[in-house]
């Protein structure tokens, strides 16, 4: 258990402990000083408190009452759940230069400018008319240092305001989780995943760029209104198609 939780357990058992040795005393007191005056005044009859020991004995039943269950309780068996291994999880998110502000991710910003990114190796390139860099870590994966920090970014001359990117965790030759998002485009994307590469986990992102933002929209409404789930993304201006490896990353138009 969390010392902390235990710490304050133990706080809040002796706060009850005190009142009632606390509640106790006074209760006597009261009854004692009861009883004197009932003596001086004569009088012998009417109602009757009970007497401390009696609560004290009431008391003491309630509290060995309570651990006798408690103790009961805790030695039923208990279902034993399998232990979570992060490294056979595997997760993909794309964000745009902007929504990275206030996240625990932030400070990849930074990595992006520079072009250094500690604990990870880089590489970098420009394939037809986007520059990446890409950041594979340097260990397994966990909550907070993601196994690889992909940035992409679009170079050409045309001026492409909407988008739609999809990306997809493959295992070995079985597809897992995928997912697709659309709107307005940025200055760059960054794609954050944690995939554990040695055991033939690996990522595709696509990137798919259109001159305008409503006709990135009707591009996806199209696809996502669609009953077949493999329906090809069509009519971008620039696209560009990324594979992630145990050693490396593969980009293509």
């Amino acid at each position: 258990m969390n010392i902390a939780i235990i710490s304050v357990l133990g706080i809040f058992l002796a706060f009850i402990a005190v009142s009632i040795i606390a509640g106790l005393l006074i209760y006597t007191s009261i009854y004692n000083a009861k009883i004197k005056r009932s003596l001086e005044q004569g009088i012998t009859t009417g109602k009757q408190w009970p007497q401390p020991k009696t609560i004290m004995l009431i008391i003491l039943i309630v509290t060995l009452s309570i651990t006798c269950v408690t103790t009961i309780i805790s030695s039923f068996p208990r279902t034993k759940y399998p232990a979570v291994n992060l490294n056979n999880i595997g997760t993909v998110e794309s964000y745009l230069s902007y929504e990275l502000q206030g996240t625990p991710y932030e400070h990849y910003i930074k990595a992006y400018e520079t072009g250094k990114l500690s604990g990870y190796t880089l590489t970098e390139a420009t394939e037809d008319e986007f520059s990446y860099k890409y950041f594979k870590s340097e260990s397994y994966f966990n909550l907070i240092h993601p196994s690889f920090v992909l940035f992409v970014e679009y170079t050409g001359d045309e001026e492409l305001k909407g988008y739609i990117d999809s990306s997809s965790i493959s295992y070995g030759t079985e597809l897992g989780a995928s997912g697709m998002i659309c709107g307005e485009t940025s200055d760059f994307f960054c794609i954050i995943g944690n995939v554990n590469h040695d055991m033939g986990h690996n990522v595709t992102y696509n990137l798919n760029l259109y001159d305008t933002e409503a006709n990135a929209f009707k591009e996806f409404d199209r696809i996502t209104s669609s009953e077949n789930i493999d329906e090809p993304i069509e009519n971008a201006h620039k696209s560009i198609t990324f594979t992630t490896t145990e050693d490396s990353i593969i980009a293509c138009k």
